[in-house]
């Protein structure tokens, strides 16, 4: 029998930047696909490159800088964010709350009225997403945007939500009031958001880039029984592997479902852990630059997207040349379910409605990536629940991190720094 001092379940970038930053340990990286990634995958139709989902990286942190380097040495750029907003016909750069100018006159007036008062209005500690929105925004924003495209993103309403996901000031940009009014009167030029993407290979060549720093690897390798007291993981194929750390990065409900010895009271909190899936529909455009945008949101119900995202102005090396790529994020949970029937052509409808796409088009590939674990819910009960499945797991050695191993929202950024801090902290205690 296998025996390793930390057994990492997952490959995706959590797992492998965990062992990245344990190179002194005995460890091995358990994975049940057959390649990395995770959720950093890319897929390749017909020369068009799409992610599972959109992956620009946010990497304001000088430590992120060195490593994304490190890693993808000359497979790296960085570009300045370019991102919308599309209300009532009008393209509006984002935040959306510092660009209202060119949107109807009475939109404008109830955004920028509704965030005066707001900002110096006095008022309660927010108890939830949505109180926090009020508060921060005031009514006119929060009725025409922010309302709508988070319930439509996050499948339930921003009322059912904490704000613990709101990491940092980059999350949602809150703005202020000179900037509001100023982008309420004039066009304002755009901010200077950094994101950082590797220029060949889409989002996958980041974790790729892993496996020069990583060893013991094991892919086509599922978790099937979890045995805390014994400290051993079961494998599909029989094989047991015993060891004194477990690392999990796989979503925390899936990891209750294999483990023996689960309190009642553990086994209910994975149940009431609450997530959303993501349909991705691309398409692959036989026409340049179709638009100059990285990404843009959609807040209004009568499109399909709450998002749409361009990866070929990500790198020129998504597409072949003199071709574009499109992707519209589709998110449904059990609150909010869709039809996947003929879904590719009512995104097409959409993005032709939005100017996006015209008429005339000639659509070269049409794909789908269905992710059903995309954003971890923060429900108001997400903390409770969280607070109690750690207890338990660390009580018997097992450290679950990551956006699905501690059951959060965050970014590859974030992924790496915590990974780091974890590493950090276990080397200290051994």
């Amino acid at each position: 029998m296998k025996k390793f001092n930390y057994l990492i379940l997952g490959a995706g970038v959590t797992g492998l930047s965990t062992a990245y930053h344990l190179p002194d340990q005995e460890y091995a990286i358990y994975e049940m696909q057959d390649r990395v990634g995770g959720m950093c995958r890319t897929e390749r139709v017909d020369g068009f490159l799409f992610d599972y989902g959109e992956h620009f990286i946010r990497a304001d942190d000088k430590y992120v800088q060195e490593i994304l380097k490190k890693l993808l040495r000359n497979n790296l750029n960085h570009q300045t964010l370019n991102a919308a907003v599309y209300l009532k016909g009008h393209y509006v750069n984002y935040p959306f709350q510092t660009n209202l100018f060119g949107l109807p006159t009475d939109i404008v007036k109830n955004c920028l009225l509704g965030y005066v008062k707001a900002w110096y209005e006095k008022s309660d500690e927010p108890r939830n997403f949505e109180q926090w929105i009020y508060k921060t925004f005031g009514k006119g924003i929060a009725k025409h945007f922010m309302i709508p495209y988070n319930e439509k993103i996050w499948t339930v309403h921003p009322k059912d939500m904490t704000t613990d996901w709101l990491i940092s000031e980059s999350v949602i940009p809150k703005g202020d009031l000179k900037l509001v009014i100023e982008g309420a009167l004039k066009r304002r030029e755009k901010g200077k958001r950094i994101r950082w993407y590797p220029l060949d290979g889409g989002i996958e060549s980041l974790p790729l880039s892993f496996l020069r720093f990583v060893s013991n690897l094991r892919l086509n390798k599922r978790a099937v029984e979890l045995k805390p007291s014994d400290k051993e993981v079961v494998f599909d194929d029989g094989e047991v592997v015993r060891y004194k750390h477990l690392v999990n990065t796989i979503p925390l409900p899936e990891l209750i479902k294999i483990a023996s010895e689960v309190p009642l009271d553990v086994e209910k909190a994975a149940r009431n852990l609450k997530y959303n899936s993501v349909l991705c529909v691309n398409l692959g455009i036989a026409r340049k630059k179709i638009s100059n945008r990285h990404w843009i949101y959609f807040p209004e119900r009568e499109y399909i997207f709450a998002r749409v995202y361009l990866p070929s102005n990500f790198s020129p090396h998504m597409v072949p040349k003199k071709r574009s790529s499109v992707s519209a994020i589709i998110t449904y949970s059990d609150w909010k379910p869709i039809s996947k029937e003929n879904i590719i052509e009512k995104v097409i409808h959409d993005l032709i409605k939005t100017d996006i796409l015209r008429e005339d088009d000639k659509i070269l590939v049409k794909s789908l990536i269905d992710i059903r674990y995309g954003f971890n819910i923060y429900t108001l009960d997400r903390s409770k629940n969280v607070g109690t499945i750690q207890d338990f797991l660390s009580r018997n050695n097992i450290h679950s991190i990551g956006r699905y191993g501690n059951w959060e929202y965050s970014g590859i950024d974030h992924t790496i720094l915590n990974s780091q801090k974890f590493a950090e902290s276990v080397r200290g205690a051994t």
